[in-house]
């Protein structure tokens, strides 16, 4: 065996565009930074996380831990109406155990770039313009049409730059076909 080599098979199933949703979550200030936390789905085990860390991240592990949380059952307030008993679907969490440290970075303490007011006042005024077109539309109960309707920023942008590309004869990117597909390229 050669030093450096890894001891396990890895895995080589090949995933494009991925059906799952892996969740890390942030570490409580007692945990080790050789210690990450994630939420998996229910379908996934040790062997896909490992895989997927190390493809995807790049990321080494020396262990992996997994645990099925259950939920508390869902049970009717004293003032709810009478409805039946569930148990929503359990949570599996993975404890990785990281071969290289890795540290959350600290949290802002500046909010200002979040909390901008012509932001929010700019939103305002959307969402009550809105409410006020779908309450006439609620009295009058006539819907306007799409030609009808105010034209947005982005749809009058698209219809600018569809005319100039009309005016200018066609996009271009500047490069030079292979001769074989510029004959087939001409009408």
């Amino acid at each position: 065996m050669v030093i450096g080599e890894r001891m396990f098979k890895l895995g080589s199933k090949q995933v494009f565009l991925p059906s799952h949703l892996v969740t890390m979550l942030r570490p409580k200030p007692t945990t080790p930074p050789t210690l990450a936390t994630f939420r998996v789905p229910l379908t996934f085990n040790k062997l896909d996380m490992r895989d997927y860390l190390l493809h995807a991240y790049k990321v080494e592990t020396a262990g992996i831990r997994s645990l099925v949380a259950q939920q508390p059952i869902d049970k009717p307030k004293p003032n709810e109406k009478p409805r039946r008993v569930r148990r929503p679907r359990s949570i599996k969490l993975m404890i990785v155990e990281l071969v290289k440290p890795f540290v959350w970075p600290a949290e802002a303490r500046d909010a200002s770039a979040w909390k901008q007011p012509e932001i929010m006042e700019q939103a305002l005024k959307k969402q009550d313009a809105l409410m006020k077109k779908m309450e006439e539309t609620q009295k009058t109960g006539k819907m306007l049409l799409r030609d009808e309707q105010e034209k947005s920023r982005d749809d009058r942008q698209l219809r600018e730059q569809a005319k100039a590309l009309l005016e200018q004869g066609g996009w271009d990117n500047q490069r030079t076909l292979d001769p074989k597909f510029a004959a087939s390229g001409k009408k």
